[in-house]
């Protein structure tokens, strides 16, 4: 007997007097057994938008936003829902997840200050409650570089279903490079790179979740200094023809062919037939 069907069979007479108190109980059950994961609502096709700008300075990321820092194969529940520093100006050294800011603390964009050879995640999960199926995305997100080195680097972009099993769109990766000098902090003019791109996803049913993720990799000599910024998704939905529709077109294709050039054979004269 699992615990929970123990723990009704033990409670049974009491709750029978009590409605109320099983009401109650039944909530928190239902609760604990599927606890609520903060996360982005995808309500119908309109663009999602998100520019970090409400954190104001603050270290916790908006709902359904998480990062990791220097692991390659970064999960979702193994991800924190705040950055490790904030920074507007002066010299950061530190190297960890951020929340940059111009000096006037009024624009932010969230990444990291990192070694060479390191991975920096950003991730979303997002939620279906638009009542129809998805399986289609535009993204437009921004790069922005807020501390100055040499180095070459690369922002890529991925989706998962289960927030453990990445699959990477190979049209979202930004070369990024940058500005080498001079070397140091770049808070109030980042260079700024932009990516639009679309892709398929496979079909997110109602109710169910697809996971993003932007990451940068900073590959050397030097460290740098970045943050994802200004990011668009729009959903939607393109069918995709079943494999049997798409041998009956082939199946059809052939077939007019070959009745075309029965036709071209039978204009021809006889002597040329023979």
């Amino acid at each position: 007997m699992k615990s929970w069907e123990l723990f009704f069979a033990v409670t049974r007479p009491w709750l029978r007097r009590n409605p109320l108190a099983f009401t109650s109980l039944l909530a928190v059950g239902l609760f604990l057994v599927n606890p609520a994961q903060s996360q982005v609502l995808i309500p119908n096709t309109s663009p999602l938008t998100e520019n970090f700008n409400s954190m104001g300075g603050n270290t916790t990321l908006p709902e359904g936003w998480r990062v990791s820092y220097g692991t390659t194969s970064p999960t979702w529940e193994s991800s924190q829902t705040a950055v490790t520093y904030t920074a507007s100006s002066g010299t950061p050294t530190a190297y960890g997840t951020y929340a940059w800011g111009n000096p006037q603390r009024t624009d932010w964009a969230v990444g990291m200050l990192s070694p060479i050879r390191t991975q920096t995640s950003v991730m979303m999960l997002a939620s279906n409650v638009s009542g129809q199926v998805l399986n289609s995305w535009s993204i437009t997100y921004s790069a922005e570089q807020f501390y100055r080195n040499n180095s070459d680097s690369f922002a890529c972009f991925y989706y998962s279903l289960n927030g453990e099993n990445w699959t990477q769109v190979s049209r979202g990766t930004l070369t990024l490079n940058g500005s080498f000098s001079p070397v140091g902090p770049s808070f109030d003019d980042p260079v700024s790179k932009t990516k639009s791109f679309t892709f398929q996803s496979p079909t997110i049913e109602q109710d169910a979740s697809i996971y993003f993720r932007w990451e940068f990799y900073i590959a050397g000599p030097q460290g740098q200094g970045w943050g994802f910024d200004n990011i668009i998704i729009t959903p939607g939905f393109t069918p995709v023809p079943e494999a049997s529709t798409i041998g009956l077109i082939g199946i059809g294709l052939s077939l007019f062919t070959l009745m075309a050039i029965r036709r071209r054979l039978s204009s021809l004269p006889s002597s040329t037939i023979s």
